[in-house]
């Protein structure tokens, strides 16, 4: 719920009775296993292999480039309520 909605530690302590506390204690916790047992799943090529692949743009103005993050949003239609939004199977 704190990633996907980003609400805040009291609104999800408020939702499951818990101190805010906790509810920050347990979402790190749960952050740290998510970490170590999904490290492998992210690949990094060799410093040369990036260098042969990297654009010409990046070569030139960032020849120390290790890595692109392209972080762009699209914006999808969605039912206008709420309820509608909701997928019950």
């Amino acid at each position: 719920m704190k990633i996907k909605l980003g609400i805040s530690f009291s609104a999800i302590g408020v939702m499951f009775k818990i101190h805010r506390t906790t509810v920050s204690r347990i979402f790190f916790y749960i952050l740290s296993i998510l970490s170590k047992k999904t490290k492998q799943f992210i690949f990094w090529p060799s410093k040369d292999t990036i260098s042969a692949t990297l654009p010409y743009s990046f070569k030139k103005n960032y020849p120390n480039c290790r890595c692109i993050i392209e972080c762009t949003e699209i914006k999808v239609e969605q039912p206008p309520t709420v309820e509608q939004r909701v997928c019950m199977y």
